[in-house]
């Protein structure tokens, strides 16, 4: 017979939801609440044949109802990539730096005996249906790939895994109530937590993020679809679950405001891959807003996927529950791919025990006993100081049975087997076995403790010498200890002697440049015209205003001066709006032909021929005030004839002023004449245009004489407007003003210009003298 009396104080993990307590024993018999334990032998209780009653049953299995999840760091037992992982009973869940894999398993039966296997002494007999398993990805689309998950909220509960020789084992992992994503997305965390069935996912979206930015993607599901009550609901063919109705709500001073948020589902892929996000109402952007997500998937708590029995229970003192059993479920390894996944692991059935705290909320260890046969665990009890023994049978060799001490190490063909689980402190380093003390022998081993080079796991944290200084960073790469900047294989060379190694420097031959910029390696973002655009992008260079040539080519700007939609480099009108270009009359003139004769006439031209005023006036005390008339003779020396179309247009057409030479004010003007409008204005024909005035002022009471002229008092102006009558100017502008400049006369149209008081003789004989009035008072 193979005995194992002692497990060195580790145990391992395999305990599940399903478990049903079959046949068990309690220890606290007639024992008052609170009393000491008493054993009739030794320091261990022996377990009575009778069943516990009733209220102890109820009262564990009630409390495995309440466990929370509990999220176990791996430590080297699976795939590097996964982080954190969490064990059910139907559904494992995989936490990696991309994503989560979720291992379904088919339902099992339904009823009294649902979770339980048969169990048969030899592995040979057993029979049970095949559940199908299906892996499911979910993957975090673009999000950070260096985010690396951490644990939050360390729990009580150590899990070591104890499962052949020694050399297997794995103690002191650590569990956590929940495994955070930080940033994983910019100013988004992501959080799983668990509570009964529930895995609970939630999206922190800090001050000023955006919530946009969430996206997931399922590979693996059959399908993807939104529910009529909102829910995410995901299938494959072992089966699914569904994400409920996310709930997301900003708080301020205490109080909980709710954002109206759905679930936002694309199409499907050609790979397959089924992506999400979320639809988030209006809120305060200011303040940080939580998206709260569930997960309606039965995770199990701790546990397998297989069968599982109960076969012994006891109870100490402060109301902690013990169980041990057998259990088929193995710890599955990480699965690499979606689609089905049937491995199974090593072993037929296991042994296992379980602590439970007296309220029922944490699980403080649990754990495989067995090897490669079949291991059963039958009987249980706990002495006063909390060390748990465990007895039952096995069909495996001490080749793959934990054997350490004990009368018989040696198998036979099926032998009994006993188990203590202590929790003294063996060695006084503060810790014991079930607070994560991988070395209860060594007081220099315990969970954070200093680690050292020395081939040991100190710090009890799964891993031997895991500091930097224990091992060669770059362990290929006989050029590198430490992977500097460039990374292992890869040597720090400075090409071009600039500072930046070649590896992070991307024009490596380019002193002047550590990327590319706008022109490339090697060529500088040399800027000419200062336009901010570097000359190999510029198209005009040399042209402060343009980067490129347009329409005018480059140091010619785009202007249009007439506005009429024509550039100025392609108007030879420029400051023509009625045209682009001189047709028969030129630029400035409109092609008109008013008589219909088909030639247009490119001449507008008014001459201003005479402009008629009192010369002197005398006012005396009995006329204080004089009416007098001035005359403004008007020739139109166009082939065409012109029409003034009333008065406002004629006054408009003159721009007749008179200018006062003292301090007296002008006298006002009246037009008189013409009264009938409109006036046609025939070709080579004149208009006399009548003004009245009144004079009731003299600025100098002297007779201004032709040898003394200074003492004039009012002094008179005409110049013609000709764009009043059809907005083209004058063709002749010379002859627009009165008095006229003797040295712009023109002799349009017949070589003469008749000049009636418009440009009258000076004293000097010259054109050009000034039109006065002398007023004199007596």
């Amino acid at each position: 017979m193979c005995r194992l009396d002692w497990l060195k104080g580790n145990w391992v993990l395999a305990l599940t939801l399903g478990l049903t307590v079959a046949s068990c024993a309690t220890q606290v018999g007639n024992q008052r609440a609170g009393s000491p334990i008493q054993p009739p032998i030794s320091d261990p209780q022996p377990l009575a044949a009778q069943a516990p009653a009733p209220a102890t049953t109820a009262r564990v299995q009630a409390a495995l109802g309440q466990l929370p999840l509990y999220f176990i760091k791996n430590q080297g037992r699976l795939d590097p990539g996964v982080a954190y992982y969490l064990q059910g009973r139907d559904t494992s869940v995989y936490f990696t730096a991309t994503g989560l894999t979720f291992t379904l398993t088919e339902p099992g039966a339904t009823g009294p005996e649902a979770g339980v296997r048969p169990v048969a002494f030899r592995p040979e007999a057993a029979s049970a249906a095949p559940r199908q398993r299906w892996v499911l990805k979910l993957d975090f689309v673009g999000a950070n790939p260096q985010v690396q998950p951490l644990g939050q909220d360390l729990t009580p509960a150590v899990v070591s895994y104890f499962k052949g020789p020694e050399s297997q084992w794995r103690t002191g992992l650590q569990t956590y109530a929940a495994v955070v994503y930080p940033e994983l997305w910019p100013g988004i965390d992501l959080v799983y937590s668990g509570t009964a069935n529930r895995l609970k996912y939630t999206f922190v979206v800090k001050p000023g993020a955006d919530p946009k930015q969430i996206k997931l993607a399922y590979r693996g599901a059959t399908s993807v679809q939104l529910t009529d009550a909102g829910q995410l609901d995901v299938r494959t063919p072992a089966g699914g679950f569904a994400d409920d109705r996310p709930y997301a709500y900003q708080e301020s001073g205490g109080q909980r405001a709710e954002v109206a948020t759905a679930y936002s589902v694309a199409a499907q892929d050609t790979a397959g891959e089924q992506a999400y996000g979320f639809e988030v109402g209006t809120y305060d952007t200011s303040k940080e807003l939580v998206l709260d997500p569930v997960v309606l998937v039965y995770a199990g708590y701790i546990g397998g996927d297989d069968g599982e029995a109960g076969s012994g229970i006891a109870v100490d003192s402060a109301g902690n529950a013990y169980v041990t059993g057998i259990t088929s479920s193995t710890q599955a390894t990480f699965p690499v791919t979606v689609g089905p996944d049937l491995t199974y692991n090593g072993g037929f059935a296991d042994a296992f025990v379980a602590k439970v705290n007296a309220a029922g909320t944490a699980l403080l260890y649990a754990g495989y006993i067995g090897g490669s046969g079949e291991d059963r665990g039958f009987g249980i009890a706990v002495d006063s100081a909390g060390n748990t023994y465990v007895t039952g049978d096995t069909t495996s060799t001490e080749a793959t049975f934990p054997v350490t001490v004990g009368p018989d190490l040696t198998f036979g063909f099926g032998d009994a087997f006993v188990a203590k689980i202590s929790v003294v402190d063996v060695d006084g380093d503060g810790f014991t076995v079930a607070q994560g003390d991988c070395d209860d022998n060594n007081p220099a081993v315990y969970p954070g403790a200093p680690e050292l080079c020395n081939g040991l796991d100190d710090d009890c944290n799964g891993a031997v010498d895991d500091l930097p200084e224990c091992t060669d960073a770059c362990p290929n790469d006989p050029n590198k200890t430490e992977p500097g900047i460039c990374g292992c294989g890869v040597p720090d060379t400075d090409t071009d002697g600039d500072g930046t190694p070649d590896c992070t420097d991307t024009c490596p031959e380019d002193p002047n440049k550590t990327d590319p910029g706008v022109c490339g390696c090697g060529v500088d973002e040399t800027d000419t015209d200062g336009d901010l655009t570097p000359d190999c992008a510029d198209a005009c260079p040399e042209d402060p205003n343009k980067t490129a040539p347009d329409v005018c080519g480059c140091g010619v700007a785009e202007t249009d001066t007439d506005g009429d939609g024509t550039l100025d480099c392609f108007d030879t009108c420029p400051d023509d709006p009625n045209k682009t270009e001189p047709g028969v009359c030129g630029c400035g003139v409109a092609d008109l032909d008013p008589d219909h004769n088909g030639v247009a006439n490119c001449e507008q031209d008014l001459a201003v021929i005479a402009l008629l005023v009192p010369k002197h006036l005398t006012l005396t005390a009995a006329k204080p005030q004089l009416t007098r008339t001035l005359r403004v003779i008007l020739q139109n020396r166009s082939t065409d004839s012109e029409i003034i179309p009333n008065a406002e247009t004629l006054v408009n057409l003159l721009h007749l002023t008179v200018d006062s030479l003292g301090p007296c004010a002008p006298p006002p003007l009246a037009l008189t004449k013409p009264t009938a409008f409109p006036v046609k204005l025939k070709s080579k024909k004149s208009l006399t245009a009548v003004f009245s005035q009144t004079f009731d002022c003299a600025n100098d009471p002297r007779r201004s004489t032709a040898r003394n002229p200074s003492h004039a008092d009012y002094r008179y102006t005409v110049a013609l407007d000709h764009t009043v009558l059809d907005g083209n100017a004058d063709t002749h502008p010379a002859d627009d003003v009165c008095p006229r400049d003797p040295l712009g006369l023109d002799p349009n149209p017949d070589g003469t210009i008749v000049d009636q008081g418009c440009g009258g003789k000076k004293a000097d004989g010259t054109l050009g003298a000034e039109v006065l009035t002398d007023v004199v008072v007596k």
